[in-house]
């Protein structure tokens, strides 16, 4: 869970608020760390897979279908556009 504090840079409340949540959702499970027993391990649940994997193939269609009209160049100009504004953000 430390991890993802850092990772989403919030606070250790906030994110145990969340993994309340997601686990309340069926979303997650904890269990406890092999070697560390001050330590927990977020794990995503079948459920929370299975709504991913729904969840990114309708995204897939929609974004396809929003690119179809774009010509070639245009998808290689947005493509570099979102690459400087990506690399602005990394620093």
């Amino acid at each position: 869970m430390s991890e993802l504090k850092e990772e989403l840079g919030v606070t250790a409340t906030n994110i145990t608020s969340l993994v309340d949540s997601l686990e309340e959702d069926g979303l997650i499970v904890r269990q406890a760390h092999p070697s560390d027993r001050r330590a927990t391990v977020i794990e995503l649940s079948g459920k929370a897979n299975s709504e991913m994997a729904l969840g990114c193939t309708e995204y897939k269609e929609r974004v396809a279908t929003l690119f179809a009209e774009l010509s070639e160049t245009e998808c290689k100009e947005f493509s570099k556009t979102l690459e400087k504004l990506w690399s602005r953000l990394q620093n």
